[in-house]
């Protein structure tokens, strides 16, 4: 028997968003090779709901989403560290995803 899952993310939306309200956060990493599944990879490992990209490098993960902060669409404009083609959210704006299984 095949145990295995597929993984998709499905993304939620850009907030505007500062270290400093991040009281949600469970675990983070900051990395030069950062896209939606290097993230991914790491919030798996720490078991949440929830991820954030921001800054084109840093992951966050969480288990809460939804923190009344303001949505800021086109500020999640930075492009990933790991692969220029992909936004990893802004400089004060993060990009929202739920981790779920297919």
């Amino acid at each position: 028997m095949n145990l295995s899952v597929d993984l998709q993310l499905a993304e939620l939306t850009c907030q505007a968003f500062k270290e400093k309200n991040s009281k949600f956060v469970v675990s983070s990493v900051v990395s030069s090779d950062m896209t939606p599944k290097v993230c991914m990879a790491f919030c798996l490992e720490a078991e949440v709901e929830y991820m954030a990209l921001t800054n084109g490098n840093n992951c966050l993960c969480s288990n809460q989403y939804g923190m009344k902060l303001v949505e800021a669409p086109s500020r999640c404009d930075m492009p990933c560290a790991g692969d220029s083609l992909l936004y990893c959210g802004g400089k004060e704006s993060a990009i929202f995803y739920r981790i779920g299984a297919v």
